[in-house]
């Protein structure tokens, strides 16, 4: 990767201007240089702490990042004559107080709450002896994918290799300096109880938080009772046999290993003077350092490792390159800030703007320019034909799927311009594609463009059709501003060149809601130079097409009939189950013998009569304002705007599908004995034929395939959610009205 050439300077020279600079980490390191005029040193120590009680998250990142530009630009100030190292420590040793949200086996876990993190089994997997050891993996992995010169350190080593051996015993020694600091901090009855040190039970493994009964400091140990034998248990302090609460441990570390700085999250501001206050009691110095401003999810909370909210440096990287993510964490270090999905587009392009401008810049200038502490004062050369934004516009634009695709809109607008010379631009291409995928697709809406934003719409799509096939983006910007100087996007506060009231931003907040289903986008003329022209025009079409008020429909007429036709397929499914159940069970025979057969056959009649005439008027040739089946089956037709409507959303059936079912009803060949039985018996209504009658079994089948296309067409408009199978208690309903005369009900 090539770099820019910086502007020639010195060491001497650079340091001269690093002095002079307000960009917060060398405000930061000037405090270290400050700090050695007292307290001359060879070595300077950075720290950055980690508790791998969760998975690493961005924000752990985040500390690393911003401690690594401290480090360099205390190099620069100092003009790198003294030596520097990072630890990265992990406090593995911890005992796991709850079990996270974001982990596999929790079961397994809650089974080993209280042992410290590197005595816990991995829940991931068999692939590392321990909890603490995956997640330490995981850290050093991502801290080495971007390259950070650091050393990984783990409080479990230190405690048992004796590394802390000697500072926990300068503990032991001013205990009760340390038990002055501690107890003012603490509530009453945890004061009670409360010691630095936190015995390691040689029985069940768990760290405890016991009262300590005695402690002898020559011979460096302390004395317990086991919370559940009542034993009295004497530990040496040393050794692993031990651990301290996190602020004395801190304080610890602080003084056994001289650090000189460390920064801490805004939440920790107590801890910070506590522990600083215990540092100089044992006879260090505290570190210096500030505190950031803690990183919020989508909903404004603080994000945390146990929960998994907010980002991973996982999700981030699909979706934006390393350094984006560096830029967002040299940002604004105290403020507070939404670490979501949203935040990105704007970091990636923002970075390639500071990127692009560093090269205009002199020595001063590009010593306050991010990218200058984000490559630690060696910036790569800036070469990004296209925006981050351009390219999201790009694929949603074009629905494009691969790269392949934006990779011709690329080469027609930068000709030579390929995945090959550009692989930057190669990877940016992946990240926008993915991001369009997973955030911009599944809330992509068209707003409808009021009749005045049509008239100017169709106006913009004249003006760009009569661009020459060599026109510049400006070109085309020029083009779209004077289309959009109009009421109601004239922005009289601000002037065009010519004098005349300029153009406000709901012009293009208008084109991008209308034409690409998003609420911002890239400059417009430049997004059609790459997009193209005749692309451009076309997707106005869609949008004007999209946006063309509907033809008259009859979509509540034929609601009308679905609902009728809905209630004709409930009375005939109980029509032809109380016909049903009548000619079976011994009931006939039993209304015989009470002598009430011509009564029962009277009612018999008057059912099938009601049933045919319900079957039958589905099918007749519709007049004006008939409301039967037939009558919305020729409706559909014609009314195609009708049918859009019906068809649009999720429903059980379609359009079609009545209309497919229906189709097969109208050709059925009991239909003719359906008809002429009405005629003859029924109602009257037509030429008695010589067909014959339909048997009880055509009439109840063929029933039934009318009801069912009653039903498909109140499915299919959404007047019913549900099938009627399932749904109707016709059959429970007959048994019920016939079961006094069934022959059991006599025995």
């Amino acid at each position: 990767m090539s770099t820019i050439d910086l502007v020639p300077t010195s060491p001497s020279d650079l340091r001269a201007l690093a002095e002079q600079s307000n960009a917060w980490p060398f405000e930061q390191a000037k405090a270290i240089v400050n700090r050695l005029k007292k307290n001359p040193k060879d070595e300077v120590l950075f720290e950055t702490g980690y508790g791998p009680s969760g998975l690493p998250h961005i924000g752990t990142f985040g500390e690393v990042a911003r401690t690594t530009m401290v480090r360099h630009a205390f190099r620069v100030l100092t003009e790198d004559k003294i030596k520097t190292r990072l630890i990265a420590f992990s406090d593995d040793m911890d005992g796991l107080r709850k079990v996270p949200d974001n982990v596999p086996n929790k079961d397994m876990l809650a089974t080993h709450l209280g042992k410290p993190l590197s005595r816990i089994p991995d829940p991931f997997s068999n692939e590392y002896p321990s909890f603490a050891a995956h997640n330490n993996a995981r850290l050093r992995a991502f801290l080495d994918r971007f390259g950070f010169d650091y050393e990984f350190a783990s409080a479990t080593d230190y405690y048992t290799s004796g590394k802390f051996d000697a500072a926990l015993l300068r503990m032991l020694e001013r205990l009760e300096k340390v038990m002055a600091i501690m107890l003012p901090s603490l509530r009453e009855e945890r004061a009670a109880s409360y010691s630095p040190f936190l015995p390691i039970c040689p029985r069940t493994g768990l760290v405890l938080y016991v009262p300590i009964v005695e402690h002898d400091a020559k011979a460096g140990t302390i004395s317990y009772d086991d919370p559940e034998t009542k034993e009295r248990m004497t530990v040496p302090v040393t050794g692993g046999h031990c651990k301290l609460q996190w602020k004395p441990d801190w304080a610890m570390r602080w003084h056994a290993l001289g650090v000189d700085y460390e920064m801490a999250g805004k939440d920790l501001i107590d801890s910070v003077k506590l522990s600083g206050k215990i540092c100089a009691a044992l006879g260090g110095t505290p570190p210096e350092g500030f505190n950031y401003e803690l990183f919020l999810d989508e909903k404004g909370q603080k994000i945390s490792k146990s929960k998994g909210n907010g980002l991973t440096i996982d999700e981030w990287l699909r979706y934006a390159s390393p350094e984006s993510l560096s830029l967002f964490m040299y940002r604004e270090p105290k403020a507070a800030k939404r670490l979501y999905f949203d935040v990105i587009p704007r970091n990636v392009d923002d970075y390639q703007q500071f990127l692009d401008g560093f090269r205009k810049q002199d020595a001063k200038q590009q010593l306050g320019n991010p990218v200058w502490h984000i490559h630690s004062g060696k910036p790569p050369k800036a070469d990004m034909p296209v925006t981050f934004q351009l390219l999201l516009t790009l694929v949603s634009s074009s629905n494009a799927e691969n790269a392949e695709t934006l990779w011709g809109f690329i080469g027609r607008y930068r000709p030579g311009v390929t995945p090959q010379t550009h692989p930057k631009l190669d990877a940016m291409v992946g990240y926008a594609i993915n991001y369009y995928r997973d955030f911009v697709a599944p809330t992509k809406t068209f707003r409808e463009p009021t009749e005045g934003e049509r008239v100017a719409l169709q106006d913009l799509r004249d003006a760009l059709s009569n661009l020459p096939a060599d026109a510049t983006a400006e070109d085309i910007q020029n083009v779209v501003y004077e289309i959009g100087r109009r009421e109601p996007f004239l922005d009289h506060a601000k002037k065009g060149k010519d004098g005349r009231p300029g153009v406000s931003l709901d012009w293009f907040n208008m084109l991008y809601q209308v034409l690409l289903g998003q609420e911002k986008g890239p400059r417009f003329g430049s997004f059609v130079a790459v997009y193209g022209v005749n692309n451009a025009v076309a997707m106005i079409d869609g949008a004007l097409a999209r946006s063309a008020p509907r033809p008259p429909h009859q979509a509540e007429t034929i609601r009308s009939i679905a609902k009728l036709a809905l209630n004709d397929a409930l009375q005939i499914h109980a029509l032809i189950a109380l016909l049903r159940v009548q000619n079976s069970k011994g009931i006939n025979s039993q209304l015989s013998k009470a002598g009430a057969a011509k009564a029962a056959a009277v009612a018999r009649n008057a059912m099938i009569g009601y049933l045919v005439t319900l079957v039958a008027r589905a099918y007749a040739e519709p007049k004006q304002g008939d409301l039967h089946l037939c009558a919305a089956a020729e409706i559909l037709k014609t009314d195609q705007t009708s049918r859009e409507i019906f068809d649009c959303g999720d429903k059980p059936k379609k359009v079609a599908d009545f209309e497919e079912y229906w189709a097969k009803c109208r050709g059925d060949h009991r239909l003719p004995k359906i008809k002429n039985f009405r005629d003859k018996h029924t109602a009257h209504l037509g030429v008695v034929q010589n067909i014959p009658e339909p048997a009880y079994r055509e009439l109840f089948e063929f029933g039934e395939a009318t009801a069912q296309a009653m039903e498909w067409l109140a499915l299919a408009t959404g007047v019913a959610v549900n099938p009627i199978a399932g749904n109707n208690d016709s059959a429970l309903s007959a048994e019920a009205f016939w079961k006094p005369w069934q022959e059991s009900s006599f025995l």
